[in-house]
């Protein structure tokens, strides 16, 4: 597990590819919470390099993916499952408009654009 905060979730999964010794591939990148405010207004569409306090990252074998997911749900927190581990020597990837593309990296907060 790892809490994702200043640079955002791309910067969150890095930390957790290079902490695990692991690539990673993202499928789907969240934006936030459905009736819950943009954590930057002037940010539209949010980034995925903008503070991040209140998620959690979550790795899991895919054989508890399900049982994981039922019981947060059960507790009333949101999950989404937004990738997959991969190799080392994979890296870390993103699929964005059917095109696998490198993970962004952001030397800084998104949020220090607008500030």
């Amino acid at each position: 597990m790892h809490d994702p905060t200043e640079g955002g979730l791309v910067t969150g999964l890095h930390e957790l590819a290079r902490a695990a010794g692991v690539g990673l591939t993202i499928d789907a990148m969240p934006s936030h919470t459905a009736g819950m405010p943009a954590p930057v207004p002037a940010l539209h569409p949010p980034s995925p390099g903008t503070l991040a306090s209140g998620s959690l990252l979550i790795c899991v074998a895919p054989h508890d993916v399900e049982r994981v997911r039922a019981a947060l749900q059960a507790a009333g927190v949101l999950c989404t499952q937004i990738g997959h581990i991969m190799s080392r020597d994979f890296g870390c990837k993103m699929r964005s408009n059917g095109v696998l593309r490198d993970l962004p990296i952001h030397e800084r907060d998104e949020v220090t654009k607008i500030l």
